[in-house]
């Protein structure tokens, strides 16, 4: 008797064993489409006026008061307060406006909406050096969450934030959504634009899908004509010694400085260009400071790097043989300047892709240029994708073709 209810239970577990579902079956039978996010629409100036309780012609008196308050607000701020994300989006909705030259020859207060420098020339010239550092951290965190250009949905996230009883809503949600099939389907539900999807595949077949490189350094958009200027990345402290104002990295953190803040910078910027080890992303370093910027990370090649530094004599002790350091919890650092020949890869939002190609084809044209939402799905999703592989017995390549194949285009 003992026997045969050892022989039912071990029948049991293979029979629960035998119907486990692989990953492609629970692919297939999970819902496709990404639900619980609200697309996002621009405000007319009428309905802008509607909000603001005003009138188009008095809207940017009541917009202009908004921000002084604002300025006073942020001046000893820590966190972004989400009660001041509808000023941010009508700050959004009004330099959208400012881009159509009909209307903002009609109303050329709009003007003071189309860059970041505009709108604190004409609302932020008394805020203190706090307050305009600060607006960056708003901006950037508005771009991120409500417009979000990043070609990735992680509905988990959004489910989260959607249980608090936060409604979700972006621009950006247009898009040729792919759900990634996962182990773990139950989890959460992630989705790619299908441009991401084939991206990966041409990056596995031309074998530029390694997710690792010796450095990454995080920068953004706006660094770029400095970068082009210099031909090459170059610390905060050399930028502002040649009287160069610092676009990104350390502009915010020196700005904080200047008001009193605590950086390690100080008020004249790091010495050293300060890298990250192993796969690209962005970090706090990396930011935006304005609606139309993006962010950018450069793959940097250590032994290049060295070669550079002991080319121009330079070194981090007296005996030459420290080239690159442990910058602590700041990250390594690896000299006053990392040249474009230094560099073996470069990475931004899919969204700025061709943009990014045009400025390496003038000024590395070596540099291979790979979305960031490309190494992300590689490095978290990779794996899942590699198992499925192995499962239905066909190359990672096919694997991926296959979701392609399964997802049909939107028109």
């Amino acid at each position: 008797m003992m026997h045969e209810q050892m022989v039912s239970s071990n029948s049991s577990r293979v029979e629960k064993h035998e119907k486990r579902k692989t990953i492609l079956e629970q692919w297939r039978g999970a819902k496709k489409e990404p639900e619980g996010i609200a697309q996002r629409k621009l405000l007319t100036l009428e309905e802008l006026a509607q909000r603001e309780g005003t009138s188009v012609d008095t809207i940017e008196t009541s917009v202009r008061n908004k921000l002084l308050k604002f300025a006073e607000d942020i001046k000893n701020a820590s966190t972004v307060d989400e009660e001041n994300s509808e000023l941010i989006d009508t700050i959004y909705n009004l330099y959208k406006h400012s881009q159509n030259k009909d209307l903002a020859k009609k109303y050329k207060w709009l003007n003071r909406f189309a860059s970041l420098d505009d709108l604190r020339k004409a609302y932020f010239r008394r805020a203190s050096a706090y307050s305009k550092a600060y607006l960056k951290i708003y901006i950037d965190s508005f771009v991120n969450e409500c417009i979000h250009p990043e070609r990735i949905l992680q509905m988990h996230h959004y489910t989260r934030r959607l249980a608090y009883g936060d409604e979700v809503s972006i621009y950006d949600l247009n898009g040729d959504w792919i759900r990634i099939p996962s182990h773990n389907i139950e989890f959460g539900e992630d989705y790619v634009d299908r441009s991401v999807i084939e991206e990966i595949i041409e990056l596995l077949k031309e074998g530029e899908a390694n997710t690792s490189l010796d450095f990454n350094h995080e920068s953004g958009s706006a660094a770029l004509p400095g970068i082009e200027k210099h031909q090459a990345i170059i610390s905060a402290r050399k930028a502002y010694e040649e009287g160069e104002s610092i676009k990104t990295g350390e502009a915010v953190t020196m700005a904080l400085n200047d008001a009193g803040g605590s950086t390690s910078g100080g008020r004249r910027g790091l010495y050293s260009v300060y890298v990250s080890e192993g796969k690209p992303g962005r970090s706090s370093y990396g930011h935006v400071n304005w609606f139309d910027e993006y962010y950018v990370t450069f793959g940097i090649n250590k032994k290049k790097q060295e070669d550079y530094l002991r080319e121009i004599g330079f070194s981090y002790k007296d005996d030459r043989e420290v080239l690159i350091k442990d910058g602590g919890g700041e990250g390594t650092v690896i000299g006053p300047e990392v040249p474009l020949s230094s560099l073996e890869k470069v990475y931004c939002w899919k969204m700025y892709q061709k943009e990014m190609e045009k400025w390496v084809a003038k000024n590395c044209p070596h540099l291979k240029v790979v979305s960031l939402e490309a190494m992300h799905v590689l490095m978290i999703n990779g794996r899942d994708m590699v198992n499925m592989a192995k499962q239905e017995n066909i190359t990672l390549i096919e694997a991926w073709e296959l979701i392609l194949q399964e997802s049909p285009k939107k028109n």
